[in-house]
């Protein structure tokens, strides 16, 4: 029964996904950028229009629940004089109640069955909603335990700040002795010391594209620099494989499974916790080295109730 819910669910979900990323492209030809006065409008339309489509679509089903209600309404009083004649006898008065819905061709399902169907629907888009692209906020911290092979360890990640780098918008983020610069999409930019870019991605490594469901893919192909080495082509294929429960040193999460390959030998597997917005495991394999990190805290920032640290960057 719950395997039967969660298929259920799982189209559900694939299908108002679906509808939300065709208004997203419709928007983005419409609106290329997307950003006008420091808000991205072609995410706020394709919600809206998600939105309408949806109401289009259960439209009849508004309908067929209204003429219920009112035909309801409208055998009220022949309902009264059945309670009436037959009061005190509650076998006849149902019988002769089953007749009159047959005599009038009033069906009492009718007018909450329509409800019942549409929450699905409206779970289905509380979930698609709730995978849409988080925001970094500052001064957030998150620690990382981590293993490789025989070695064990600890990772802190840090978001310092927002700031505009060559013109462009980043928010910067602490790990180790390196800042990191992520895009407000979370796409990977390239790596800062002391003020000084030490490597970069071009275009920006999409770790995340949103909204995050089942059976999302997108690739990724761009020229990866560091400083005092070659410049190489990266081809990365990203993939959402599923929705599961996993469990961490910092508590049980519900989370959304990505996987990306690379033409190499390169793998990554990362678990994104839409409640926590980051990822809270991720185990990645670079040739022959296995490694693994899951989550042992975060704090948030006093200001915002739900940040997001970034997701892993292809250097450990």
């Amino acid at each position: 029964m719950v395997h039967l819910f969660r298929s259920l669910m799982g189209g559900v979900y694939w299908v108002i996904s679906q509808v939300m990323l065709f208004w997203h492209s419709v928007w983005d030809h419409v609106l290329p950028g997307g950003r006008v006065l420091g808000t991205n409008w072609t995410w706020v339309l394709s919600i809206v229009f998600l939105v309408i489509t949806l109401r289009i679509i259960l439209f009849p089903i508004f309908v067929k629940q209204i003429k219920s209600q009112r035909a309801m309404q409208a055998i009220q009083p022949k309902m009264k004089e059945l309670q009436q004649k037959h009061k005190g006898d509650r076998e006849t008065l149902q019988q002769e109640v089953m007749k009159l819905y047959k005599e009038e061709k009033v069906n009492p399902l009718m007018g909450c069955l329509p409800m019942f169907l549409q929450i699905p629907v409206f779970i289905g888009l509380l979930h698609v909603l709730r995978h849409l692209r988080p925001g970094l906020s500052d001064h957030s911290k998150t620690l990382y335990g981590w293993t490789s092979g025989a070695e064990v360890g600890t990772k802190t990640v840090e978001v310092i700040e927002l700031r505009k780098w060559n013109e462009v918008t980043y928010y910067l983020v602490r790990i180790g002795d390196l800042v990191h610069l992520y895009t407000p999409e979370l796409q990977w930019a390239g790596t800062i010391r002391e003020e000084r870019v030490e490597s970069r991605m071009t275009p920006p490594l999409p770790w995340f594209s949103w909204p995050l469901v089942k059976d999302r893919r997108w690739t990724h192909q761009g020229t990866y620099e560091q400083a005092g080495a070659p410049k190489q082509v990266v081809s990365n294929r990203f993939s959402v494989t599923e929705s599961e429960p996993v469990e961490v040193p910092a508590g049980r999460f519900r989370v959304v499974r990505v996987v990306r390959e690379t033409d190499g030998r390169d793998l990554d597997e990362y678990w994104y916790a839409p409640d926590v917005g980051f990822y809270v495991k991720w185990v990645g394999r670079r040739g022959e080295q296995r490694f693994e990190e899951q989550l042992r805290e975060y704090h948030r920032a006093s200001d915002v109730p739900r940040p997001a640290t970034p997701p892993p960057s292809t250097n450990r």
